[in-house]
């Protein structure tokens, strides 16, 4: 007999309204969400659309200055986007990958980016205090 999506039976029969240990048996068949799993893909789809929101406008701007693209995106404003967007990116995937050596890069390129944002944001803080 099966089920509809709000517990009452398809084709009569009881209805077990509330069972507290039915999410376990959901969860060990793959029929509940992984709640973790969808926080950090999200994750790494926010970092990578930032970094194409990023790259998106500072391609946009240097036609619009008429300078190269690189000299747009060398600005901090940009250097700030950019790093923060591959710290989402690299923590969404060092999170979800297979083996250990994977996990290891992605967290070695997540610090990377992370203490060059945070040189970046110091940086940023001293040339405003003096």
């Amino acid at each position: 007999m099966g089920r509809c999506r709000f517990g009452t039976p398809l084709g009569g029969g009881p209805t077990i309204l509330f069972d507290p240990f039915a999410w376990t048996a959901l969860r060990h068949e793959g029929l509940m969400m992984d709640w973790s799993y969808v926080g950090w893909s999200a994750s790494w789809i926010i970092g990578l659309s930032l970094e194409l929101t990023v790259l998106s406008i500072a391609y946009y701007l240097s036609g619009e200055r008429h300078q190269k693209l690189g000299q747009v995106i060398g600005g901090r404003g940009f250097q700030l986007s950019l790093d923060l967007g591959m710290v989402f990116f690299c923590l969404g995937l060092a999170a979800l990958a297979g083996s250990l050596w994977q996990r290891i890069a992605w967290s070695v390129l997540c610090a990377g980016f992370a203490v060059n944002l945070i040189y970046l944001l110091l940086k940023k803080r001293g040339n405003e205090q003096s």
